[in-house]
């Protein structure tokens, strides 16, 4: 298997946008967002960073930070179902990514749908507090 970090294009958004899990696309639409798709351009085009992770050559995973004046960074990701393919690679790619992006925003945050439990065991893995739910989402958080 061959991965590959590089900043995100436009084909990259839109590919993951049409082959995301099944889990984003229902985890998006519980936050708002009618279609998934939409969620990815919006989170792309306002990142400060926005990268994908490819495997053998096929993104597999876009993910970015939302730098903030007043508040917490807010990280994300989407991935394919690629990213069942290696799931100790996600892990260890990961931590690697959250080290990288604490050193330049401090402490970082976002929400997860409830529901979603492999991403919240994921993200537990990397190094997130995963905080109870509320209102169907649990906060998670590193740092600060």
């Amino acid at each position: 298997m061959k991965f590959l970090i590089r900043g995100a294009d436009k084909s990259d958004v839109e590919y993951i946008g049409e082959n995301m899990t099944e889990e984003a696309k229902r985890e998006i639409r519980k936050s708002g967002f009618p279609i998934p798709a939409d969620a990815i351009r919006f989170s792309a085009a306002t990142s400060d960073v926005c990268n994908v992770l490819e495997l053998d050559g096929t993104p597999i995973m876009i993910y970015g930070v939302c730098g903030s004046i007043l508040g917490t960074s807010k990280i994300w990701a989407i991935g394919t179902d690629g990213c069942k393919k290696c799931p100790m690679f996600m892990v260890r790619i990961g931590r690697k990514v959250v080290r990288a992006f604490r050193s330049i925003y401090g402490a970082l945050e976002n929400w997860c749908d409830e529901d979603y439990t492999a991403s919240i065991k994921w993200l537990r893995m990397i190094g997130f507090e995963v905080d109870p739910p509320k209102d169907g989402f649990c906060h998670l958080h590193i740092g600060g």
